[in-house]
């Protein structure tokens, strides 16, 4: 994830900024219709992606980069959705086998209990 630009630099960024700046102030969620709500939350959500995909977050998720900051590691949850099986590498190692090793270990305890052993 590597950033081009400044993050308020970027044009992705600064629509979400002026979508917060032109909303933030009128909203009052008791007083909003469901379907306001509705429009609010789709267009905050569509420039959230946008935001996103301008600063490449899933290809650094799907690369293994180390974009958690808070706990300095890749955001390997992305490998439990990989049904694709496709390999997620880190540190130059595809962590997928231990991930499916670990799933399959789930699949047989889940089994077990549901059939009361």
């Amino acid at each position: 994830m590597e950033a081009k630009v400044n993050l308020k630099q970027d044009p992705a960024y600064q629509k979400l900024q002026e979508f917060y700046n032109s909303n933030s102030d009128k909203i009052n969620i008791l007083k909003l219709s469901n379907k306001t709500m509705k429009d609010l939350i789709n267009t905050a959500m569509a420039l959230l992606l946008n935001l996103a995909k301008s600063r490449g977050v899933e290809e650094a998720m799907f690369s293994g980069k180390k974009i958690n900051f808070t706990e300095d590691r890749a955001v390997l949850h992305i490998a439990l959705r990989n049904r694709a099986n496709r390999p997620i590498l880190v540190n130059g190692k595809d962590v997928m086998p231990d991930v499916n090793d670990v799933l399959q270990h789930m699949k047989e305890f889940s089994e077990q209990v549901v059939s009361g052993q």
